[in-house]
């Protein structure tokens, strides 16, 4: 009866991201076109990834073109590129800022779902942004007192696969000694990553 029950939730599970794909199908074609690219805002830069995609970034994000995703497992990193915030964003708080970071990933996967570069995720939502249709899901993992935050948007559109993943990297606050650290400042990570993701633009 246990297994049934466990059955029929997998297979519930299944259904669920089976309908998110084909309506991601559905909507990466009614897309809407982007709205045009004006110059970065004061203070930030563009990186220009042709042919593929260009993104805009604050100025003191430091660049890697080495980025490696390892969190997967064996045999399943994915390379890409990152923008990882300046070590002032953590002063003073639990943010672990030169492990945070937005990253752009080329991932290998025949559906390129959201689902594929989140370990354990299985909640997926879609998102149509600035003629962009994108899988979502949000991870929160913790080990050994270290918090690991991450939203992951994934999409086909121009018949590649690409994700755009936010990594927030903390320290569990009640680790430190009262009045030394102060929690960060989430909102405005958010804030600034999602300014990042709406200048994203494919080639």
């Amino acid at each position: 009866m246990r297994y049934a029950h466990s059955h029929r939730l997998a297979v519930g599970a299944v259904a669920i991201i089976l309908v998110t794909a084909v309506l991601f199908v559905i909507q990466l074609n009614q897309s809407p076109p982007p709205a045009p690219l004006a110059a970065p805002a004061e203070g930030w830069k563009r990186y220009d990834a042709s042919p593929y995609f260009s993104i805009d970034y604050p100025a003191d994000f430091a660049v890697d073109e080495n980025y490696l995703y390892t969190a997967l497992g064996r045999g399943k990193n994915i390379h890409g590129i990152s923008f990882t915030v300046p070590a002032s964003w953590g002063e003073g708080t639990n943010l672990v800022a030169s492990d945070t970071k937005l990253a752009i990933e080329t991932p290998v996967s025949s559906k390129c779902l959201a689902t594929d570069f989140a370990d354990g995720a299985t909640e997926i939502s879609s998102l149509n942004d600035n003629g962009i249709a994108y899988t979502v899901v949000h991870t929160v993992g913790a080990v050994a007192g270290n918090r690991y935050d991450e939203t992951i948007y994934t999409t086909a559109d121009r018949a590649q696969c690409l994700s755009i993943r936010y990594f927030i990297h903390s320290n569990n606050i009640d680790n430190y000694p009262p009045g030394t650290k102060t929690a960060y400042d989430r909102a405005r990570l958010i804030e600034t990553f999602d300014q990042m993701r709406e200048s994203f633009r494919l080639k």
